[in-house]
């Protein structure tokens, strides 16, 4: 009887002691706070998330001390991926939705703890497919870009890069813009170029394009003549030069080289070479028959752009006769003398000639075109050969006794410009 008495108090001891035992080993809210800044704590705070069996609460209090301990956790965080590893998919979206707050509170903060929010936004934006969720997480992003985008301050982990392109250009472009308008000249070209390195949506923003150019019209940028200055506008350029693409640009640039005090206008010229586009023929060719200071940086892009044929197509569109009283503007008498001296010494066109040479030569022989007839004869005096020489000679015998005057050649006539091209050619 004693026996019996005593192996059934021994099991209700055992009991309460193995309930104690669990109790004590059950992980609550508190256990996890206990880990909190302790070495190893990142990751058994990603294997709390991870666990079907833990409680709402417990991953709360795990995400929280992931997200204060950022960092350290960061590492584990790349993308969000241990989120997508959660079993319960509208639980993760809970949790996310339920740190944005923490997360504002820390973006006011006016400590690395600003840029920690904007970090943590990025990836767990990334570690899951609710689209309210991503939504709200790029809303955020959005008005931190807004409100605390320094772009002369790299702080935190994420590449301000990969932020405007998470928030896309509608949202991200106004933003640049801004910065654009509103910095120092000398943080403009010194700090943005590293934040909007290899932005996909920056060569095609319209509006970032704008900006530019209205800064530049407005006054807002250097205008001495000391080295310091030109290189410093040199680097601005090379900023313009990521939007060339952009329509607004192109014809920005096209009507700046009109004018013929317009400065850097060898670099502006290159922009408009460096983006090219077949539909861009057009307005060159349209701005061959205008009398301004485009006209032959045009005549130059066509051919870079196209070699022998853009040459063609360049020479067909030159005006006959008219408008080559004046260059760029400015009244002379040999307007088309100095375009046909700029068009034949250029560098492309040595580094072409055996290309553009046979178009010169069929040009030289097109009289119904005097002033492409003209230039064609003068530039085989830099890119012809032999078989040149045996044309331009044969030509010259062909002139009446009383050649009429050239357009645009200071009173000189075809005679007169075969007669330096075949001196250039035998002192050559």
């Amino acid at each position: 009887m004693t026996s019996s008495l005593f192996s059934r108090r021994s099991s209700v001891v055992v009991f309460g002691i193995l309930l104690v035992a669990v109790a004590g080993c059950e992980t609550r809210p508190g256990t996890v706070d206990r880990w909190a800044n302790r070495p190893g704590s990142e990751e058994r705070f990603l294997g709390y998330l991870r666990d079907p069996t833990l409680s709402l609460e417990v991953k709360e209090r795990a995400l929280y001390h992931i997200v204060n301990q950022w960092q350290h956790a960061s590492r584990y965080m790349v993308d969000g991926a241990p989120l997508r590893e959660m079993p319960d998919a509208a639980e993760r979206d809970r949790l996310l939705l339920g740190v944005l707050p923490t997360l504002e509170e820390r973006a006011a903060s006016e400590t690395i703890q600003r840029y920690h929010a904007r970090d943590i936004a990025f990836h767990f934006s990334r570690g899951t497919d609710g689209q309210e969720v991503r939504d709200r997480y790029r809303q955020f992003l959005v008005s931190w870009t807004d409100r605390y985008w320094d772009p002369c301050r790299a702080a935190g982990g994420v590449p301000m890069r990969a932020v405007l392109e998470m928030i896309g250009e509608e949202a991200g472009a106004p933003f640049v813009a801004a910065r654009i308008q509103g910095l120092e000249f000398a943080e403009v070209i010194s700090c943005l170029p590293a934040q909007l390195s290899g932005l996909a949506w920056l060569p095609t923003s319209e509006t970032v394009a704008r900006a530019y150019t209205e800064r530049w019209d407005a006054g807002r940028i250097l205008t001495g003549e000391s080295r310091t200055d030109q290189e410093a506008m040199v680097r601005y350029l090379e900023l313009m030069d990521v939007v060339g693409p952009t329509d607004h640009m192109k014809s920005w640039i096209i009507e700046r080289l009109g004018d013929p005090a317009a400065r850097y206008g060898f670099f502006l010229s290159q922009i408009l070479a460096n983006h090219r586009e077949p539909e861009d023929s057009a307005r060159y060719l349209a701005a061959l028959a205008t009398d301004t200071g485009f006209r032959w940086m045009a005549f130059g892009i066509l051919v870079q752009g196209d070699g022998a044929a853009g040459l063609t197509r360049a020479l067909e569109a030159l005006p006959a006769s008219e408008t080559y009283d004046t260059l760029a503007g400015q009244a002379r008498t040999d307007g088309l003398r100095a375009g046909a001296q700029r068009i034949c010494t250029a560098q492309l066109l040595d580094e072409l000639r055996d290309d553009l040479r046979p178009v010169f030569e069929r040009f030289a022989q097109r009289s119904d075109r005097p002033a492409a007839q003209a230039l064609a004869v003068a530039c085989l005096g830099v890119v012809g050969n032999a078989n040149s020489v045996a044309l331009l000679a044969r030509l010259r015998t062909e002139q009446g006794r009383q050649p009429a005057a050239l357009p645009g050649w200071a009173g000189g006539t075809l005679v007169d410009v075969i007669d330096a091209a075949l001196q250039a050619l035998q002192q050559g």
